[in-house]
Parts: C-alpha cells; structure tokens; sequence
C-alpha cells in the first residue's frame, strides 16, 4: 500500500513529536506504522571483517604425556594415568572401581 509523504509525516509526527523536531541529516523510514531509524554509518565489508578477525577459534594443543605417551591438552592432568607433572594426581583405578559400583547398585 503506497501512502503519501505528507500521511508519513503525519504518522511519524503522531508516534514520536521529538521527531519532529530532529536534526534534517536523520533520516526516518516508516513502514506500516512503525519508525525505524536508518543506518547511517553503515560498517563496509572491510571494517566489518576487521573486527571480526579476533573471534577465530583455536584448536585445543596437545602434548604427550611423559609416564604414558598418551596425548592430552596441556597443562592438565592426563586422564589415561592420572599423571601430571611427573607426579600422580588421580586415581583413576580407585575411580573406575566406585563408578562400576554406582552403576551396580542401580
């Protein structure tokens, strides 16, 4: 439905009066009743790519674990040997045996 500029100023006026007051650059679209205001720094594909440069996701690094050989993300304890550092941390044996009995009781 076409609608004249003069029944668009009109709605903008009737919706929102410091519009008509505003400053002559801001530019305002009406569209079925509603005011939506138009961008006018609009980011070129250029600065948009540019701030998006940062948000790359990284692949988790892995070492090799110096009691097993197994891979594991680094600076974490290794969860084939319970090992970190050269040091034993976890139980893991302790841990499989009262899982098993959890799901045994059940």
């Amino acid at each position: 439905m076409v609608r004249d500029k003069e029944y668009n100023r009109f709605l903008v006026e009737s919706i929102d009066p410091v519009v008509k007051n505003s400053h002559p650059l801001a530019k305002i679209k009406t569209i079925c009743n509603t005011v939506a205001m138009v961008n006018r720094m609009r980011a070129n594909k250029s600065h948009r790519n540019n701030r998006r440069s940062h948000h790359a996701l990284v692949a988790a690094r892995v070492s090799k674990c110096s009691n097993c050989s197994a891979p594991h993300r680094c600076h974490t304890v290794c969860m084939n040997c319970g090992y970190y550092n050269g040091r034993k941390v976890l139980d893991l044996a302790a841990k499989a045996l009262k899982k098993t009995k959890a799901t045994a009781s059940k």
